[in-house]
């Protein structure tokens, strides 16, 4: 599987750099040090890749993949940011291929890869903790810190202008979310690898007065940003209608189709503790529904 590789970083190039070195390392088929445009420091001497100006994640992402979707050929994508702290000792990118290769016989399409955040799971993702032996967990998105894409699916966000496509999305709120509701609809799972990790050492260059907005500017402006989506695309309802839909969806239909399938005896993948099989019926008819109904973000 070819698996180019990005590091965005935030006004951190120190740190851009040790993450981009241990990428190259690791045997990414490319590895793209992209420098966000700010003006509160020096790029990285390493940048292989630039905007002019800073226009927040949402914008820059978007140059990145439109970037990289027309210059490379590639299986999937991997992005991270200074966000993030990768072990030395961990080959990042042989766990991607052996995790992918894994999971390519199951009865589903591999949208997304993520590495576990240990620091998340304790703090907003308990419910998602595993005990078993799997190596693999099918599970809901995380946090946009980092992802391994397939093309196809972004191909299919491409097309229909949602999540990183947006481009109402500006600071990149709801790009996560979003990414799932769209996986969802084209049959694709997130799968997170349990005993990789890495570690969230974010809002450091908040913290050292080097953005370009308060943290509770950056804050509200991402909420409303995220809201005015929602509403546009989904309702005046659509948040709460949705995030039931998320979580019903993940839990019933995708766990449900699996264990028709014959995942029940699967080693290698395991789903998360407490999700239990209810109401598929009504469950499939009313997101059935509520796709036909979805307006376009354009």
């Amino acid at each position: 599987m070819k698996i180019i590789a990005a590091v965005i970083h935030y006004n951190e190039p120190e740190k851009a750099e040790v993450t981009y070195k241990k990428l190259i390392a690791d045997g990414f088929d490319h590895v793209i040090l992209f420098d966000n445009g700010s003006d509160k420091v020096e790029p990285s001497p390493l940048t292989n890749l630039s905007v002019e100006v800073n226009n927040f994640f949402g914008t820059g992402i978007r140059f990145l993949l439109n970037h990289v979707m027309l210059n490379y050929d590639f299986d999937y994508f991997f992005y991270t940011s200074t966000s993030l702290q990768f072990d030395a000792h961990v080959p990042y990118k042989q766990e991607l291929d052996k995790a992918i290769g894994a999971v390519m016989s199951l009865p589903f399409k591999v949208g997304t890869l993520q590495f576990t955040e240990q620091e998340a799971l304790e703090r907003f993702q308990s419910h998602l903790k595993d005990d078993s032996e799997a190596k693999y967990l099918i599970s809901q998105v995380g946090e946009a810190t980092h992802f391994c894409i397939s093309r196809q699916l972004l191909e299919i966000l491409k097309k229909e202008k949602t999540s990183f496509f947006d481009v109402s999305l500006i600071r990149g709120w709801a790009m996560d979310f979003d990414l799932e509701i769209c996986a969802h609809k084209h049959g694709f799972l997130n799968f997170r690898i349990k005993d990789v990790e890495v570690h969230r050492d974010s809002l450091m260059a908040y913290k050292a007065g080097k953005r370009s907005e308060t943290r509770s500017a950056y804050e509200e402006q991402g909420r409303k940003e995220f809201l005015a989506m929602i509403e546009r695309r989904y309702g005046s309802e659509g948040f709460d209608t949705l995030n039931t839909l998320r979580n019903y969806w993940f839990r019933t239909l995708y766990i449900d189709r699996a264990l028709a399938k014959g995942l029940r005896n699967c080693n290698s993948v395991a789903f998360p503790n407490g999700y239990r099989l209810k109401r598929r019926k009504v469950l499939e008819m009313r997101l059935s529904q509520f796709f036909r109904s979805t307006r376009p973000c354009n």
